[in-house]
């Protein structure tokens, strides 16, 4: 297994930075795991430059942080990109992160 270093980031609730505009705050703490698995592509949709997308899972020892923020949880960092946390496993002490397409 490969190691992992990079940022998780969770959004806070959304506040209204202008009449009928509103936006969530973003706080990224950087992390350390392992990467269980991985595979990349692509999605051609009709268009010159298809999607993108990563199917991995990462493996962290959750500190406080991450589990009183778990439902806030939008993206993990991984090749300086920032990717989808599509679902979270707990397997004993460790929470296994899955990951899908670019966090717009």
């Amino acid at each position: 297994m490969a190691r992992w270093a990079g940022k998780l980031g969770f959004v806070a609730p959304a506040v209204e930075t202008a009449t009928g505009v509103y936006t969530e705050p973003v706080t990224e703490v950087a992390y350390k795991g392992e990467v269980l698995r991985e595979s990349r592509g692509a999605v051609a949709r009709n268009v010159p430059n298809p999607d993108v997308y990563i199917r991995m899972a990462i493996s962290v020892i959750p500190g406080k942080d991450l589990k009183e923020k778990i439902a806030s949880l939008r993206y993990a960092t991984y090749m300086n990109e920032k990717w989808s946390v599509t679902s979270v496993e707990v397997q004993g002490q460790k929470f296994i992160l899955n990951m899908g397409d670019r966090y717009a």
